[in-house]
């Protein structure tokens, strides 16, 4: 208390809210020390009723007050817990300092709850097509304290539409920013919860929705992280039960969209339903999974009974391509001349064997490495012999060679170091083989990158497409323009965002975190040098005009920066907005400020930098800049009080309204990159908006459009229009999305609620509307897929024979993944099945028909013997990733996701199974039990659990309840 008489004297703000506590809540703290000292109860209730009732006249007991403070403290002494040396925030209306903000966050318990999923009557019809959720969140502090000069940041990736409390304020600032703050009902804080409901958009159905690193800010102290939404202190909190989420509730209502979705959830029982297959013994007797290689190849034909150890190695005996190829020299990787292009390594698939046991020794196996003559043959092909003595490869270049050794790789039986004999000619059946990694949303390091790298070139994928610029961050460093990285490289607390962005997704108020940072010029060159080399290229992805945030606020900085210099032409020359725009629009992502004009010169003059630059850095590095991503997506609402783009329209008779201007935009770049022997590349939704006469050729499409939702159509009229069409369907290739149908699993779900392996493996890229016969909506429903030709609509055409897809690429969005651990867990095992359709066509995939056709669940053209086929194939493919490959994933120290176990009740004796074999089962028989090896006859509880533990024994995966009715 002496703090805050000491205040009244500094501070005539803080006299007032000192007053104003001791004339609310002084009878409140004084009767919290009466029963120490029975002497003292009349003397404090006559003062306490004086200052309650005389608060104008409070300045004359100020003295009187201040010695009998000093006397009940002293009589206090035995309950220092009620008058402690933190007293100060506890009495104060301020929090005053930098120790009392970090005393306030530590202690402060922030709770969120989901309170109804499509609360009936109360969603505006305005937003989200009136779907809506209702949240409350609760604030609660050990002591009642009275101080409410902070404010509470956090993301929540749906934004607040309306909001209710007592005491509370809540507001939307941008994208998925918020703030509470006190109103002026607000009281105190105290054991009894305050809380602020609010509906928001759309459906809260995955844990992974709650972002965490929720702040306090109190005028210019630095931010403090509350402490039980800490992302870095979760795994303990969650153990102590201090989270401050729950997670979904465990029923219908919560978990599926609405009374009509018929999602099924992916319980214990279900799981095991899913995994079950009539036809497991037929699969073991056709084929094994030690004949396997992952991708499948065009033509193989191995010995059922017939094997060559290589333990003892392998000697490479013979390799006509350049010995320089066979030596990976990463140190001095970045510093190859600029008129050397990057060429395949060997030694990197030699690498590869030898990480998972095979190394190279003068006494292990010979291997010929011998150049085709065949100039008809595929760059990627290759052949592969191995008989009882030797492993003979041949191949029309380095690739071909680089991919038979991943194969001979996949062949490998890890435990036994055994490799069938026999032969295989092999092929790629796309040359467009994608993985999209997102490190913009959230940054990733340069460690997960090359991971990432090795596995693709394993299961030979061969395009990377790097996605490095979108609203939440810049991740790669452009020569001068440092303020795309100073500033739109971080995220931190700085309302001006002349340091860094706002905080997004969960960052929390700080720059020194690991989803912020950016790739400097020399690591972006050594990710190219180290792709080239395993015949991966790296198409780099800048996303505009939409998603441009990042970029957006850097050049205004810069303008600020240059105009307050008085160097007004600096100023201007990448500016990328027009400051007269008046416009009000909302982005996909709730931003208002996240589209460049393309209107303006500057904006070009920004956008060639960029692409000069990166040209420029894969020049140096030996490695060609072949394709440049531009985005080209979502900017719906932008430009329309443009004064620049008024005038722009006016002038140009191919604009008719502020709906042709992303057109505009892409044909512009795209001429520009098409004049430096670049090929465009975009996403289709903004792809579609170009005069194709007016667009160079080739060029790159990335398609997509949800099948449910008659995807099929966009991608075929961008076919027959002869573009490079690259299926990215969410359906099934979006691998941010999650894998089952349960709240504990994290990711997204707008498009999918199941995307698991097996669903990525049944995948037909080649017949997308075939997929209405065997797949459900994103709800659960049965669609049609009418690809039948339209009279009416010339666009909804089937595919003109002779033409076909370019390729596929499995998609990572990282808005809710932050962990590298997480990236790994969202990606594999999933790339693998990714991997088969992109390399091989399997059999039973239903062959396209050109002249048209209704698809659904009642068509009937993917036949009984067609989903038999495909069930056989899928099992082998499955005990070779259960059996063998998870063991090399293990080795090379990915967390993949281990699969959850299936498992139901059946003769008094519990059944279980898993997506993949070879992993190891384990029951928890009750809460209070401890873990064990599965056996049948276990007997199980209601609260048991079960779970699987990774091949190699190092690792387990998530506990689900064993259902025991």
């Amino acid at each position: 208390m002496k703090q805050v008489i000491r205040s009244t004297r500094k501070n005539a703000a803080h006299d007032k809210a000192a007053l104003s506590y001791k004339s609310k809540h002084s009878f409140t703290a004084f009767k919290q020390c009466l029963p120490v000292n029975n002497i003292l109860v009349a003397p404090s209730l006559a003062i306490a009723e004086m200052a309650s009732k005389k608060i104008i006249n409070l300045f004359k007991f100020k003295r009187i007050l201040s010695l009998f403070f000093i006397v009940l403290i002293s009589s206090c002494a035995d309950s220092a817990d009620t008058l402690s040396k933190d007293s100060s925030i506890k009495a104060s209306a301020t929090i005053l300092n930098q120790k009392e903000l970090k005393q306030f966050a530590n202690e402060l318990s922030v709770q969120y709850n989901i309170v109804e999923n499509q609360p009936e009557g109360k969603c505006n019809k305005k937003y989200a097509e009136g779907n809506c959720f209702l949240v409350e969140i609760t604030l609660t502090y050990p002591e009642t304290i009275y101080a409410d000069n902070w404010a509470i940041y956090f993301s929540h990736i749906a934004p607040a539409r309306s909001s209710s409390s007592h005491g509370l304020t809540l507001k939307h600032v941008n994208g998925d920013l918020h703030r509470i703050t006190p109103s002026k009902q607000f009281s105190s804080l105290s054991p009894e919860p305050v809380s602020v409901s609010f509906l928001a958009d759309f459906w809260h159905l995955s844990n992974s929705d709650v972002m965490p690193n929720y702040f306090v800010v109190v005028n210019d102290l630095k931010p403090e992280i509350i402490a039980n939404t800490n992302e870095a202190n979760k795994e303990f909190l969650v153990k102590q039960g201090e989270w401050f989420f729950g997670g979904v509730p465990d029923k219908p209502e919560y978990l599926l969209r609405g009374d009509k979705d018929k999602t099924r959830i992916s319980s214990a029982s279900f799981l095991y339903h899913q995994y079950n297959s009539q036809y497991e013994q037929q699969a073991k007797q056709q084929s094994s999974w030690k004949q396997r290689i992952i991708p499948k190849p065009y033509q193989s034909n191995f010995s059922a009974t017939e094997s060559l150890s290589l333990t003892q190695g392998i000697y490479l005996q013979q390799n006509d391509f350049d010995p320089r190829l066979n030596q990976a020299d990463d140190e001095n990787a970045v510093a190859i001349s600029p008129n050397v292009k990057v060429k395949v390594k060997i030694a990197h698939a030699i690498n590869r064997l030898a990480q998972i046991g095979v190394k190279q020794s003068e006494q292990g196996v010979p291997v010929t490495i011998r150049r085709s003559s065949e100039k008809s043959a595929h760059p990627e092909s290759y052949q592969l012999s191995i008989d009882k003595n030797n492993i003979d490869i041949l191949a029309p270049n380095a690739s071909g060679a680089f991919y038979a050794l991943m194969s001979l790789a996949s062949l490998l039986d890890p435990e036994t170091k055994t490799v069938a004999t026999g032969s295989v000619q092999d092929k790629p059946r796309f040359d467009f083989r994608g993985m999209h990694l997102d490190i913009a949303r959230n940054f990733h390091q340069v460690t997960l990158i090359n991971k990432l790298l090795d596995q693709m070139s394993a299961y030979k994928l061969n395009k990377l497409h790097l996605h490095l610029a979108d609203d939440e961050g810049w991740r790669v460093a452009i020569r001068g323009l440092p303020e795309l990285t100073d500033i739109g490289g971080f995220r931190c607390f700085d309302l001006t965002e002349t340091r860094c962005l706002l905080p997004q997704l969960g960052s929390g108020p700080f720059r020194n975190t690991s989803v912020n940072g950016f790739l400097n010029e020399a690591e972006y060159k050594a990710i190219l040098i180290a792709a080239a080399e395993r015949n991966i290229e790296v198409i780099p992805s800048f996303d505009m005009p939409g998603h441009s945030r990042a970029a957006v606020k850097a050049m205004e900085a810069r303008f600020q920066n240059y105009k307050a210099k008085g160097e007004l032409s600096k100023a201007t020359e990448f500016l990328l907005t027009d400051r007269q725009d008046t416009t009000e629009y909302e982005s996909v992502q709730y931003y208002h400020d996240n589209t460049i004009n393309v209107c303006q010169p500057s904006t070009y003059r920004f956008v060639f930098k960029v692409i000069d630059e990166v040209k420029r850095m894969h020049q140096e590095a030996g490695v060609p800049l072949n394709r440049y991503h531009i985005g080209a997506d979502e900017t719906a609402g932008a430009w329309k009080q443009s004064p620049v783009c008024q005038r722009l329209i006016a002038e140009t008779s191919s604009l008719n309204s502020v709906d042709d201007l992303t057109g505009y935009f892409i044909e512009k770049v795209a001429k520009y990159l098409s004049q430096k022997q670049i090929i465009a590349a975009g996403w289709s939704d903004g792809m579609k908006l170009v005069d194709d006469s007016n667009m160079p050729k080739p060029v790159q499409v990335n398609e997509w459009s949800t099948l449910f939702w008659g995807g099929h159509r966009s991608a075929h009229q961008l076919v027959n229009d002869d573009w490079q069409v690259v299926i990215s369907s969410p359906d099934v290739l979006y691998f941010d999305f999650l894998y089952e149908v349960d709240a504990k699993e994290p990711g997204y779900y707008w498009a999918s609620r199941r995307s698991n392996s097996q669903k990525v493996f049944q995948f037909m890229p080649d017949n997308l509307p075939a997929h209405a016969e065997i797949w459900q909506d994103r709800s659960g429903y049965a669609y049609q897929a009418d690809d039948r030709p339209s009279s009416s609509n010339p666009v909804n055409q089937p595919i003109v024979k002779g033409k076909r897809v370019y390729g596929i690429q499995g998609q990572f969005w990282s808005e809710s993944i932050r962990a590298d651990a997480q990236v790994e867990y969202m990606i594999f095992p999933r790339l693998l099945a990714l991997a088969e359709r992109a390399w091989h066509k399997a059999d039973w995939e239903l062959l396209y028909h050109h002249q048209g056709r209704l698809y659904s669940q009642n068509s009937e053209y993917f036949t009984g013997s067609h989903q038999r086929a495909r069930e056989l194939d899928w099992l082998v493919f499955r005990d070779a990733v259960g059996y063998k490959e998870l063991l090399k994933l293990d080795a090379a120290n990915i967390a993949y996701r281990l699969p959850g176990v299936g498992a139901i009740r059946h003769n008094h004796q519990l059944l279980v199974n898993s997506e993949f074999p070879g992993v190891t089962v384990e029951v928890k028989p009750d809460e209070n039990a401890p873990w064990q090896a599965y056996s049948p006859d276990v007997t199980v509880t209601d609260t048991a659990l079960i779970r699987a533990r990774s091949a190699d024994g190092q690792r387990t995966g998530r506990a689900i309840p064993v259902e025991t009715r």
